[in-house]
Parts: C-alpha cells; sequence; structure tokens
C-alpha cells in the first residue's frame, strides 16, 4: 500500500486538490479536443450514498450558455451532472472544446481554466473553487523540449494506474533508418507491439490482420504543433487482461516490454540502442484484509442501509441474508472485488416489523459464511 501510496505522489501533475475534494483525469494526459473523464472525490462532501452533485463551471465559459440551457441554476443539464461511480468518487466526461465550446488553439494558449465549483442538490456549494487538471497547457511543449523520443506519465507506476505515454516521431529511432526517419513520411499509423514481463505473458500483438487488435494497438495522433506526438492511454491490468484470479494469485507485472510498427510493419520504432522499449512497473502490494462497514453506522428501520465488503478475497458474488423481528430480507451485493456494496431499504423491507430493536445480518458467498454480524437499530420513538 506504501508502494502505491508513493506512485500517486508523482501524478502531482496531474491531480488538483481543493481542501478535502481530489480530481484527476483519465487520459492522463490529454489534448483539448480529445474526451475526457475528470474524477471527483467527494468522499469527504457526500452526505449519503450517490447523492446528486453538480459542476459550475465558468473557465472558459459556462458550458449551460454553450448548450443553452433554461434556467441552469435551478436545473443544470445531464452535461453538468456528476455520475456516481462508487466509493465517494464521481465522473464527468467530456470533449473540452465542444463542452465549453472554444477552439482547441484558445485552450492550449490558456493555462487559467477549467475552474468550477461543486453543488448539491439544494444549490449549495459544497467544495469552493476548483480547477480540473489540464496537463496540455505544458506537458506536451516540455516533452518536445526535452527531445525524448519517449516518456510514460506518471514515471512511476504500478499496473493498477492510470498512465499516458508519448512518442515523438522525430526522435524515434526506426530499425534501419535511423532517428527521425517517419517525419514527412506517409506511414498509416503507429502501433505498439508489446507485452509484460519481457514479453512472457499476455502479448497484445499489433497483428494488422486481426481489426481487433488494429484498434488496440493503434497510438492516436497529436494534434499540438507539428504533429510530431503519438500517444497511448492505458491501464496495465486491464489493457493485457490480467483477471481477478491471476491478481489473487500474487501476479506482478515488473515490465512493459515493446516496439512500435507502423501499419504495414516496414518502419519499425525502437531505442537509439537498438533494444525494445522497457517500461518498469512497480510491485503491487498485497491487498489489505477484507474490511466490511455499515452506512450510517447509527442507523433506525426508517433508514437505507449500505452494507460493503472492500478488498474482497473472493471471485464470486456475494448475498446477503438480513433478520429483523420475523421477516428476513434477502439479496446480492453489487460491486467488485474492490469494493462489493448493497444498500438495502429497511422502511420498506421491515415496515410489518414495527419497534425492531436490532438486525442480524449474514453475508454469505456459496453458502460460506464471510460476515456474521448483529447491529442495534436506534429506536423510532428516539427519532420521532
Amino acid at each position: 500500500m506504501r508502494k502505491i501510496l508513493l506512485t500517486l505522489a508523482t501524478l502531482l501533475s496531474f491531480i488538483h486538490a481543493t481542501g478535502q475534494v481530489t480530481i484527476t483525469s483519465y487520459p492522463v494526459i490529454y489534448a483539448p479536443d480529445e474526451e475526457v473523464t475528470w474524477y471527483f472525490d467527494m468522499t469527504e462532501k457526500m452526505q449519503v450514498e450517490g447523492e446528486p452533485f453538480y459542476i459550475w463551471t465558468w473557465a472558459p465559459s459556462n458550458p449551460e450558455d454553450v448548450l443553452g440551457t433554461p434556467d441552469a441554476w435551478n436545473n443544470p443539464s445531464d452535461a453538468c451532472t456528476l455520475k456516481y461511480v462508487g466509493n465517494g468518487i464521481y465522473k464527468l466526461t467530456m470533449i473540452p472544446t465542444e463542452f465549453y465550446g472554444v477552439s482547441a488553439e484558445s485552450l492550449y494558449a490558456n493555462g487559467d481554466i477549467f475552474w468550477m465549483n461543486i453543488r448539491n442538490d439544494a444549490k449549495e456549494d459544497v467544495t469552493g473553487s476548483l480547477q480540473a487538471p489540464h496537463p496540455f497547457n505544458s506537458e506536451f511543449q516540455n516533452f518536445l523540449d526535452s527531445e525524448r523520443d519517449l516518456q510514460v506519465y506518471p514515471s512511476v507506476f504500478t499496473m493498477k494506474d492510470k498512465i499516458s505515454i508519448l512518442v515523438n516521431i522525430s526522435q524515434l529511432n526506426i530499425s534501419g533508418q535511423g532517428v527521425g526517419a517517419l517525419v514527412g513520411k506517409d506511414f498509416g499509423n503507429l502501433h505498439m507491439h508489446s507485452g509484460p514481463n519481457n514479453f512472457a505473458d499476455h502479448i497484445i500483438e499489433a497483428n494488422m490482420g486481426n481489426p481487433e487488435l488494429v484498434e488496440k494497438t493503434k497510438l492516436k495522433k497529436v494534434n499540438f504543433g507539428d504533429g510530431y506526438i503519438y500517444k497511448m492511454d492505458m491501464i496495465p491490468e486491464e489493457y493485457y487482461g490480467i483477471t481477478d484470479e491471476e491478481a489473487l494469485n500474487g501476479y506482478q507485472m515488473t515490465n512493459i516490454m515493446f516496439n512500435l510498427p507502423t501499419t504495414d510493419w516496414a518502419n519499425l520504432g525502437i531505442t537509439a540502442g537498438g533494444d525494445n522499449f522497457v517500461l518498469t512497473c512497480g510491485e503491487v502490494e498485497p491487498e489489505p484484509d477484507p474490511i466490511f462497514s455499515i452506512f450510517p453506522t447509527r442507523v433506525s428501520q426508517l433508514d437505507f442501509l449500505t452494507l460493503t465488503r472492500q478488498y474482497d478475497d473472493g471471485l464470486s458474488n456475494l448475498n446477503y441474508e438480513i433478520t429483523g423481528g420475523s421477516k428476513v430480507l434477502t439479496g446480492e451485493f453489487g460491486g467488485t472485488r474492490e469494493a462489493r456494496k448493497v444498500t438495502i431499504n429497511l422502511l420498506d423491507g421491515f415496515k410489518d416489523e414495527p419497534n425492531l430493536d436490532r438486525l442480524h445480518i449474514v453475508i454469505t458467498r456459496n453458502g460460506n459464511v464471510v460476515e456474521d454480524r448483529t447491529i442495534p437499530l436506534v429506536s423510532v420513538t428516539e427519532i420521532e
């Protein structure tokens, strides 16, 4: 876990935090005319699981004005409504040039952009002024100025992290042709032929006979400067198809080895020394023991009850059985191993069982008990 936290520290250029709200982006490095998702950690601001939040943003423009939304303050558009992901995280997906109704050139030239606040259903500003990450204002030019052939952001990462790989074709060595041989050449697309652990497993081939692999391995050309920058965005664990079972059994990705062929494989990008590129991956620490939690911590039979099992250590889903008086509620959890979760309406579920003082909760997987808890209930008369 400590190594993961150190990895996150390298993302400071691409993460903006104000107070208790953190905003990250995927892709990590993105162009202003490219689709991006901003992720908002609203853990400290969320009063109810998944409650609605909306952004009100004014720089470089107000998207509600661009959309022509009538009475946007009282009735925000869907475009400005954050979507709940889970675990206190919300997201907003858009293309900045379209969202703000401005040109890519104007966004490249202006760093005082993407200012906003986040408000709730009561129209209260719950965050104060925030600025979303806008790495394109500096990182593309910095990369070109460095005269490097390739750079990964962040420079330290694990297979679970979001990364962006930038390639400068004017500095890229082409096998048998030399550095910069692709400049001015009609080569189709640049692709990534790669595999973890020195090509030992989970190889993703740049196979031009397979349309799915053609698309998956293709780098995106960035509309910046002379057009020399190409980019690949990924979460290595997902890109290479590492399964939950493999992760549970301790699979480690120590590196990503790759080369960069053009569409017809007539040109092959390699290191200046003539080797495959290698990006070193940090070690993923073993997951913590499972954590079972109940929200809210003080609950009555009039509430919605959320059960969460974080860092779940099983591959199949969980089932719950909640007993109150003579009534038993059953169902399945949702989510993934990172956090399996379910919310139960106790008011409806136990409407025929007045004045309950406790609930018995049993969580099972394939018939085996993984959690067995009895929780006290706040008296209904105490609430009234």
